[in-house]
């Protein structure tokens, strides 16, 4: 990888995720990234989505134009498949999360 950039991108629902923008004069071997980086860095810092860039946007100062860095949609990448409540305690507490997150479910 020449150049790489870090973006937290916001998916429909306010869920921030981590999209890695790098340049690479290779192919791109996104395992051998995410190994490298998480000998250095603790998991949620590892974006989840990497995009392949010809080169970085610059703005006229040099440094890199993030608002022109392509869009992508984060919508797909889920953290869990969801699973409901069985239990009467677990229907409890997810009430009580859903009211107070005012979300459809947890």
């Amino acid at each position: 990888i020449s150049q790489g950039v870090v973006q937290v991108v916001s998916d429909g629902q306010g869920t921030k995720r981590l999209v890695g923008y790098v340049v690479s004069e290779s192919d791109l071997d996104r395992d051998a990234i995410i190994t490298y980086l998480s000998t250095r860095l603790p998991d949620y810092m590892i974006p989840q989505l990497w995009v392949e860039l010809e080169v970085l946007p610059l703005n006229r100062n040099g440094k890199v134009d993030r608002k022109s860095l392509p869009s992508v949609d984060v919508s797909s990448l889920s953290v869990a498949a969801y699973v409901a409540p069985v239990s009467d305690i677990e229907n409890g507490l997810a009430s009580f999360w859903q009211d107070l997150l005012q979300l459809d479910r947890v």
